[in-house]
């Protein structure tokens, strides 16, 4: 593996397109899905080798919820099948699992996968993988203030980057 001398400290992805990539090669949008996340699962892999101490793609966004249901129910099986055995691929790269974004309109069974590969991959010491998923920027901000204000603590930068879904990665 080739060594680099300077390296960021966080790389953030987008993850789209994806239904475009499809329509363009005549498949269905579902095919561009299942391609996002073996590229996912590439660009992962690759970063955790050349030492990127921080990974965030941005999955769903809590607009995505507004797409075809069947499109939305395929995201959550994709989701599903992708995180079914990760933590055992994430122990064996010692990657640390985040998933950031709103989880209480998840359906149950979807919460205990995301859950249990979190407690599984919690103590990995590696990269950081977070996975934004119903994930909102302006719903992250309100979440951080409200509980800041619950927890009455003093409000500045410093305080604000420990109340972000990222606050484990850093300054990032």
């Amino acid at each position: 593996m080739k060594q680099f001398e300077k390296l960021p400290n966080h790389i953030a992805i987008i993850l789209d397109g994806n239904g475009r990539w499809a329509k363009k090669r005549g498949l269905p949008r579902s095919a561009g899905h299942k391609m996002g996340v073996e590229t996912l699962i590439k660009i992962t892999r690759y970063c955790s080798e050349i030492g990127i101490r921080n990974l965030t793609v941005y999955a769903f966004s809590t607009e995505n919820w507004n797409r075809p249901k069947e499109e939305v129910d395929y995201l959550m099986s994709l989701i599903e099948e992708y995180f079914n055995g990760l933590d055992k691929k994430l122990r064996k790269r010692n990657i640390k699992l985040k998933v950031i974004g709103e989880k209480n309109n998840l359906n149950e069974k979807l919460l205990k996968i995301i859950y249990d590969v979190e407690e599984n991959s919690k103590y990995n010491t590696g990269m950081i993988l977070n996975i934004a998923f119903n994930y909102g920027g302006k719903d992250e901000i309100v979440n951080a203030f409200k509980t800041m204000v619950n927890d009455k603590v003093i409000i500045n930068k410093e305080t604000v980057d420990k109340y972000l879904y990222t606050s484990e990665s850093g300054n990032v």
